[in-house]
């Protein structure tokens, strides 16, 4: 199987990690610079042509959140009866929105999905991270490879539908990141006298405000 990954960023970075070694990978990005320092295996490769991309039987979409739809829309002539196209974004509601709109009449397949992991959080490999999954309008014998294949990483997959999923991640994911934020703008740093709760303090805020 071959997969493409549209967007090179922090998680396309670290989406390839999950990824390689097991297909034959596609990398797109908008800017080169995306692929300066970055090692590549010999099944991994880099394109610009989005005819190229699409010639994958399954395409990740590792895009910000605001250029979701207009890159779905503008890709959508490639769009091809056998494709599983896969999102990525820590909203879920949303793409479900876009994939039911432009997917519409079309035997294309979708899976949404909510990697709870960056790269640094999964710096040392991801065994017992967690994943959000959600079928989508994808077939059963699809949606059934990827959730195996996330286990077989050692990932936990959680199904949960769009809605349940954005009101959980609100309260959880979101507070977290208000926190972190709040912590940098406050100048929160490393004392000598630091205790256990400060060092945790201290490792959020790193994680948190390596993200927009």
């Amino acid at each position: 199987m071959t997969v493409s990954i549209i967007g090179f960023g922090r998680f396309g970075k670290t989406l390839h990690r999950l990824l390689r070694g097991h297909f034959d990978i596609v990398l797109f990005d908008i800017s080169l610079k995306a692929f300066n320092h970055h090692h590549l295996d010999k099944r991994t490769h880099i394109t610009k042509s989005l005819k190229r991309v699409y010639a994958s039987d399954t395409i990740f979409y590792c895009v910000p959140i605001p250029k979701f739809e207009s890159v779905v829309k503008h890709h959508k002539k490639y769009f091809r009866d056998n494709h599983i196209l896969i999102d990525t974004l820590s909203v879920k509601m949303f793409p479900e929105k876009v994939f039911s709109k432009y997917l519409k009449d079309t035997k294309t397949g979708a899976i949404l999905t909510h990697p709870m992991f960056g790269p640094d959080s999964s710096k040392d490999g991801f065994d017992n991270l967690r994943i959000v999954m959600n079928q989508c309008i994808s077939g059963d014998r699809e949606y059934s490879f990827w959730k195996n294949y996330f286990a077989s990483c050692g990932l936990n997959v959680v199904e949960l539908p769009p809605k349940k999923h954005d009101e959980l991640a609100a309260r959880s994911q979101g507070v977290t990141h208000f926190i972190g934020q709040l912590l940098a703008d406050f100048k929160f740093s490393k004392t000598p006298i630091d205790t256990k709760s400060a060092e945790e303090l201290y490792k959020v805020m790193e994680q948190t405000c390596n993200d927009s």
